[in-house]
Parts: structure tokens; C-alpha cells; sequence
């Protein structure tokens, strides 16, 4: 059985009726208040005055209240506010601004709210909203006492055409001190088109209480897009996620968003937390989940630093993206092995991948080891690439040489240059930086990011066949900084030519929406039907 979480606290509404006898004008009459009690008196009609509370307590979130990143949506329950629960809804951003409804001047760049739809919200839906995650996620006490007593907070009471068959918008609380709360759930992809345990925020453009000079914004947001999202085609099909994990010498488990039929997965490069030699190993790749560590080699104790280890999943196969960019990952099994700098013999084996269709230019190639066959720390590394495929090897350290046993590899190949998906809410930058070697380089974004993007990297030549892998000192929205890192098993040598390191930046592109719904007919509440 559902249970209704709704309440109007104390401290958020306080009604205050005063019944004042008309003593005065026309319509005035004499009570005999000897004869009796004033509240079975009928002579006189009283006024009442209701006075909404719209302090601090009452900005704060309706359910789970906190100024923090909330949690505890409970499917079970019912969440009333300017949405309909029991219904379905999209986000129109073509639904005009009644500027009329305002005695200021209005942003010119705020239009769009959320419509009623016959959508039904489901996992890797990037359009359907449900009525009641969205009371959940942006209802405020003040937003749900309105709601309760005269409809909810309108633009206008006056109709207006804000597309067919719309008259009216609802519209959550925006003012000054307003302040922001956040919300997420673990499977917020099945009632919404957010990310599982992306956290969004809610604001108000007004909180800060300053004169905009170039407008005003009348509408509260939802707002994220910072962190890991998805991948679409052209198509509007998800195709993959990225994201980041920390994690030492443990495994960690990654519990994908989408479900997959034969991942790729790339987790490279790490960062330098610890500034022992390591790889990123991959295992128990499935359809919903793979498993990360980070590995010393084995002339180190083993113990290791927490780092970040970003990664990228795409969908085994050819895809094409918004922009008509090409993208292909596929995987191979090999124990083919490349060192030139070992201990002993140098291993010069290496597999040829030649991809299913050729590119119309030399690709960025990623890749990794997804398995883990074999004990011993083994990276991947690509050279040699062009148009129609490329070289990929194994690198165990210099003291062990061949890997010998079979492992899974895999790759991503994609045309360079930039993908800015509105549509589906993410950025991809694939790109190349020349003369990387073991000293602090920058790679310059030819995006400038809202926030430090996801990267995933690796070195794609092989000018030096020294074991070695690609570590990131840092990241910001503008600049990557890395450098190759050799390991000193035979040596301590870790001088390494200059090699070419082929990159993938992505970002979920900004969601900013505006808190307001476009309804049909005029919302009313217990107020509209108190008799006159």
C-alpha cells in the first residue's frame, strides 16, 4: 500500500484567521452580543486573512529535508507538489516566458518548462520524467503549502498561450535566500534522465537577492551535469557511459548505468597519488559490471596509494555520433608481448587489428587489458596506427619480459575532433598530443569544460619499446597534465623518447531546466473553494 508523505509543518504555514466585525459602511450591521456566541452569529460575514509563512524553514526541502545532497526517494511513496504523480512528463524548451506577467525586465534566454506526456520513464530513457520523482527531487515546504491552498505559485493568473491547449504555468519557489539543495538515487535512470547516483541540484537564480542588469530569471532550476554521463549515437541510442573510480591495490567494483550485451572497457590512465610504478587491471567484464585495481609490478611491496582511475564502456561494434563522427571498439584475445629495454631477450611480438571499416583519417586508439589471466602486471600499448587499423602489444616490466598466457583486449578507435550532443547532454573531445615523455606536459582542450572532464588516455606509439604507462598529475577544465612513467626493475633509468598520446575528454553536458510546468487549465485549491 502506498503511504502519502505530506505534511505542513508548524513552523511552515501558519494560517491566521481573524474573524474583524464590520463596524462600519453600508453593509454594516448591529450583533446583540447578549444573545449569542459570535461564531454562531450570521449577520455579519467575517473576513479571513491567511498568512503563508516564507522564512528559512520554509525554503528548505519538502521531503528528506536538507540544504545537502539528499537521498531516501522511496518508490512507494506518494510526493505531492506542482506535479501530478500519478503522471508522466518531458521537458519542452520552446514554451515561452509570459513576460507580460512581470514588471521587470526578463532574461531573453530562459524559455522552456515541463509538459504532461504519455512517456513512460524507463532505464536509457533521456527524455521521460515522472511526475512523482520530480515532486521528490524539487518540492519545497513553501512550493507544497501553496499547492495545498490555492494551486500552486502561477506566472499568471491570467490566461496565456503558451503552446496548444496550454493556459497556465505553475512555477517553483525562486527568491531571495532561497538557497539550493540537492537529491539523487540509485536508480534515478528509471524515473528520470539522470544518471544512477548522479547528484543534481536545485537553485534559484533570485537567492542572491542582487539586480541582474541584463534580466531577470523568474524560474528555479534543476541543475547538473558535472562528473561521469552517457554516450549516445546519432541516432539517440545509448552506446556507452564513462565515469571514475578510486581504489588501491583492491579491487573495486563498477556497476555500470546501462545494460550490455559485449562491453568495451578502457580504465587509463591513473593518477599519481602513489608515485610507485603501476598499472590499471581490469577483470570479471559482464553485461552490468566490471572490477578495478591498481597493480605494482612486482619487483614493489604491492601496497599502493588510492587513485582515481577514470574509464570509458562503449557497446562492442561501429557507431556513428552526432556530427556523423565514427567510432569503433572492439576487443581481441593475444599474448602477444613488446619490450625492447628487458633484462634479457627483448620481445618484439604484436598483433595486427585491421578495423571493420577504414576511417576517412588516422583515428585516436585507446586501449587495455580487460582480463586478468595471468598474475603478473601487463599494459597494453598501440602504435603504428592509421586508417585502417593499427599494432597493440602487451608490456610486462623489463625483468619479466614475455606475458604468457592469453588475455582480452580492448580498444576504442575515433575520428579527432569535438562532439557537443545537446540533445543528449554530453561533450566528447578526441584528440592526439605529440612529444609526451617522462616529464609534466600539458594538453590544452580545444573545449573549454564547466568542469574537469572525465579523460581517459594512452600512449599510442611506440618511440620508446621501454616498459611504460601514461600517469595523470592533473586536470582542470581547460588542461590536462600527464607524462609516461617507466618502472625500474632492471634499472633505474626512466629516461623515455618522446611518444604520442591519444586522449578522449567527456563531460555530461550542463543540465539547467527550469522548475515550471504549462497545464491547461487553472490549478486551484482550497482557497478557490471557500464560498464568497
Amino acid at each position: 500500500m502506498q503511504q502519502t508523505q505530506y505534511k505542513l509543518t508548524p513552523v511552515g504555514l501558519l494560517i491566521g484567521l481573524a474573524f474583524s466585525l464590520l463596524s462600519g459602511g453600508a453593509s454594516a450591521g448591529t450583533l446583540n452580543l447578549s444573545n449569542s456566541p459570535l461564531f454562531l452569529a450570521n449577520q455579519v460575514k467575517p473576513n479571513v486573512m491567511v498568512m503563508l509563512d516564507n522564512s528559512g524553514s520554509m525554503k528548505i526541502a519538502m521531503y528528506n529535508p536538507s540544504w545537502g545532497v539528499r537521498t531516501g526517494f522511496n518508490p512507494a511513496t506518494v510526493y505531492s507538489g506542482i506535479f501530478d504523480e500519478n503522471k508522466s512528463y518531458i521537458y519542452d524548451s520552446s514554451i515561452p516566458v509570459n513576460t507580460g506577467a512581470y514588471k521587470v525586465t526578463i532574461k531573453s534566454d530562459v524559455q522552456g518548462a515541463f509538459v504532461e506526456s504519455a512517456c513512460t520513464p524507463s532505464a536509457g530513457d533521456n527524455s521521460c520524467w515522472s511526475g512523482q520523482y520530480l515532486n521528490w527531487l524539487t518540492t519545497r515546504r513553501i512550493d507544497a503549502s501553496r499547492v495545498v491552498l490555492i494551486g500552486g505559485k502561477l506566472e499568471s493568473r491570467a490566461p496565456f498561450n503558451y503552446g496548444s491547449g496550454l493556459s497556465y504555468k505553475l512555477m517553483a519557489n525562486n527568491e531571495r535566500s532561497d538557497n539550493s539543495f540537492g537529491g539523487k538515487y540509485s536508480a534515478s535512470d528509471s524515473y528520470s534522465p539522470i544518471p544512477n547516483n548522479e547528484a543534481v541540484l536545485v537553485i534559484s537564480p533570485a537567492d542572491s537577492g542582487a539586480v541582474k542588469a541584463a534580466g531577470y530569471d523568474p524560474y528555479a532550476k534543476i541543475s547538473s551535469g558535472v562528473g561521469g554521463g552517457f554516450i549516445y549515437s546519432d541516432a539517440g541510442t545509448k552506446i556507452g557511459e564513462f565515469g571514475q573510480v578510486t581504489t588501491d591495490e583492491n579491487w573495486a567494483t563498477v556497476n555500470l548505468q546501462n545494460i550490455y550485451t559485449n562491453p568495451v572497457v578502457i580504465a587509463k590512465p591513473p593518477t599519481i597519488s602513489g608515485s610507485d610504478p603501476s598499472v590499471v587491471r581490469i577483470k570479471s567484464v559482464v553485461n552490468t559490471s566490471f572490477q578495478v585495481q591498481i597493480q605494482e609490478y612486482k619487483y614493489l611491496d604491492g601496497g599502493h596509494a588510492d587513485e582515481n582511475i577514470t574509464y570509458i564502456v562503449i557497446e562492442s561494434g561501429s557507431h556513428t555520433l552526432d556530427g556523423g563522427v565514427k567510432l569503433i571498439a572492439d576487443t581481441l584475445v593475444t599474448n602477444s608481448t613488446n619490450v625492447t629495454g628487458n633484462c634479457g631477450s627483448s620481445q618484439t611480438g604484436h598483433a595486427d587489428v585491421n578495423f571493420s571499416s577504414a576511417f576517412p583519417s588516422t583515428p585516436v586508439v585507446v586501449s587495455s587489458v580487460m582480463t586478468k589471466n595471468g598474475a603478473d602486471p601487463v599494459n597494453s600499448r598501440a602504435w603504428n596506427i592509421n586508417a585502417n587499423g593499427f599494432d597493440i602489444a602487451m608490456q610486462e616490466e623489463e625483468d619479466e619480459g614475455a606475458h604468457d598466457v592469453t588475455e582480452t583486449l580492448g580498444y576504442i578507435a575515433i575520428e579527432a575532433g569535438v562532439v557537443d550532443d545537446t540533445s543528449n547532454r554530453f561533450i566528447l573531445e578526441a584528440g592526439t598530443q605529440n612529444n609526451v615523455d617522462e616529464n609534466t606536459d600539458t594538453i590544452n582542450f580545444t573545449t573549454t569544460f564547466s568542469s574537469a572532464p572525465v579523460f581517459v588516455g594512452a600512449l599510442q606509439s611506440m618511440n620508446d619499446g621501454d616498459t611504460a604507462v601514461l600517469r595523470l598529475d592533473s586536470i582542470n577544465t581547460s588542461s590536462a597534465q600527464l607524462h609516461v612513467q617507466e618502472e625500474k626493475s632492471c634499472d633505474n633509468e626512466v629516461n623515455h623518447s618522446n611518444e604520442q598520446v591519444g586522449y578522449l575528454a567527456l563531460q555530461g553536458a550542463s543540465l539547467n531546466l527550469n522548475i515550471a510546468l504549462a497545464v491547461g487549465d487553472e490549478p486551484t485549491g482550497l482557497l478557490q473553494d471557500v464560498n464568497s
